[in-house]
Order: C-alpha cells, then sequence, then structure tokens
C-alpha cells in the first residue's frame, strides 16, 4: 500500500483502483484498518496523558504495589471501581457515565493529531527535529544518572558477567 501510493502519488483507495477498478474496496478497507489502529492508540495515549498529569503528585497515586495500580487505573483513571476495589458497573449495566477526564485527554489527542496533519510537511519536519534527538538524549541523561548511583559498577558487572 505504502509503495503504490509512493508510485502512484495517489489515496490507497485511487491507488488500488488504479491496478484494477474492483480493487478499490482493498484499499477502502487499508484505510479503515489505519483508522481504527489510530483510533485505539490514541484511547491508550489518552491514558499516558491522565497519567502524566497525575505523575506530578507527590506521592504517587498508584502506589508501589500492582494492586494498587491496578485500583488506581480501574478505579481513578476509568472509574470503573469503587473505593474498595469493587466493581461498580459493567458492560451489562450499560455504558456507564461519562469520564469527563478521560474524554478531555482524548479530545487533546485528537487535536494533536489534527494540528499534526494540518500543515504536514512543515510539521512532519518540526516533529521528527524534536521525536528523533530527545529519546537519544533522555537515554544519555538515564545512563549517567544510573552510572552515578552508589552500587551502579555491580549492577554494570553482573550485567556483563550473569
Amino acid at each position: 500500500e505504502t509503495m503504490l501510493g509512493q508510485m502512484t502519488q495517489r489515496s490507497a483507495v485511487k491507488a488500488f483502483s488504479m491496478i484494477r477498478p474492483k480493487l478499490w474496496g482493498l484499499g477502502a478497507l487499508v484505510t479503515w484498518a489505519a483508522f481504527m489502529v489510530v483510533s485505539y492508540y490514541n484511547v491508550i495515549m489518552a491514558w499516558s496523558l491522565q497519567y502524566l498529569f497525575y505523575s506530578f503528585q507527590s506521592p504517587l497515586p498508584w502506589g508501589n504495589t500492582t494492586a494498587s495500580a491496578k485500583d488506581f487505573f480501574f478505579g481513578t483513571v476509568l472509574r470503573m471501581g469503587g473505593p474498595d476495589g469493587a466493581e461498580v458497573w459493567t458492560l451489562d449495566d450499560g455504558m456507564g457515565p461519562v469520564n469527563w477526564a478521560l474524554l478531555l485527554a482524548l479530545l487533546a489527542q485528537w487535536s494533536l493529531i489534527f494540528f499534526c496533519i494540518f500543515n504536514l510537511q512543515k510539521t512532519a519536519q518540526w516533529i521528527v527535529l524534536i521525536t528523533v534527538p530527545v529519546p537519544l538524549v533522555l537515554i544519555v541523561v538515564m545512563v549517567i544518572y544510573g552510572l552515578t548511583k552508589p552500587g551502579s559498577s555491580q549492577g554494570v558487572m553482573a550485567y556483563i558477567n550473569p
């Protein structure tokens, strides 16, 4: 699909229909699948945005154990559980109330995608300029920070000689 789009300079539907007119449905299927994947990952990114917001609290609201993190996710982020961990509602009871914080985070994610696509060439240049070096810089900072901690040499030796 990507190769055909590059070769024909058309959308997926038009690129496949140029090969054979009846193949336009395959292009539509590819477009629909891409939209479904983006929709799914946008929800995950909305959860991440909420966690980013909550991470500025001290102490962290999700605690130190797996059970408390699970309770935080289902009780606070998704608002599916009560304070004691009991399930308040299920899909059998209906969709449940609107989670406004999650809806705003999802709206922010879709807005970010819109502004990234709006002025595609200039925006893509800025996105690449930011997203390519930032992870590398963060990895270098974390490695330097980790190597300056007491006992780090023992950890490095355990990594080299297991």
